[in-house]
């Protein structure tokens, strides 16, 4: 499907941004995203796919495709905001992808301040943890409207509902405490595309 320059001035315009703890699959979800919108070109996921099989890996790292600076493909972390434009029919998006490290967390701060959405991802093997904190209270103080929990990598528990329902119960509380009066919970596996 094509999209024509009147049909993207007639969508709505989102701007979110990915919170969370390092290693909970952040730049995997918006890797996700843009191969899943078909927003990259195909060089792009050749370069990934390439990448990917000399690091061993059997599926394309889709991480890469946020990872810009040579420190954050070596590393395998990222450590600046990546900012990344994709559309549907319906909506056009500016997504900020977020550093997980605690000493990024100003790019965090960067990423989120012109957000109307917070995605944060909680690595379901690992549940909410410091980062995450951290990151819920910065969307928090920055007034973020609206608050996304992704609870991600359920594939690696079995999508067991407890493991879930904990998690979401945790944060919701935890957000509450912060002023956040309403928080949806997903669950997903970004890497498997569920």
């Amino acid at each position: 499907m094509t999209t024509t320059t009147e049909q993207l001035s007639a969508t709505t315009l989102l701007r979110f941004a990915t919170a969370g703890s390092v290693d909970d699959g952040k730049s995997t979800l918006v890797g996700r995203l843009l191969h899943d919108s078909k927003s990259i070109l195909t060089d792009q996921l050749e370069a990934v796919e390439q990448v990917s099989l000399s690091r061993g890996q059997e599926t394309p790292d889709l991480a890469l495709l946020t990872d810009g600076l040579r420190a954050e493909r070596e590393q395998g972390i990222t450590i600046d905001v990546a900012y990344r434009y994709f559309a549907t029919a319906r909506r056009r998006f500016i997504l900020a992808d977020t550093p997980g490290h605690v000493q990024y967390t100003r790019n965090m701060v960067t990423g989120a301040s012109t957000a109307e959405l917070a995605v944060v991802l909680v690595d379901a093997r690992n549940g909410v943890v410091e980062q995450t904190r951290r990151h819920a209270a910065v969307a928090a103080l920055l007034r973020v409207p609206h608050v996304v929990l992704a609870v991600n990598k359920m594939d690696l528990v079995d999508y067991a509902e407890p493991v879930f329902a904990a998690i979401a119960e945790e944060f919701t509380a935890y957000a509450a405490s912060l002023g956040v009066p309403e928080i949806t919970a997903i669950p997903i596996s970004a890497l498997a595309g569920d």
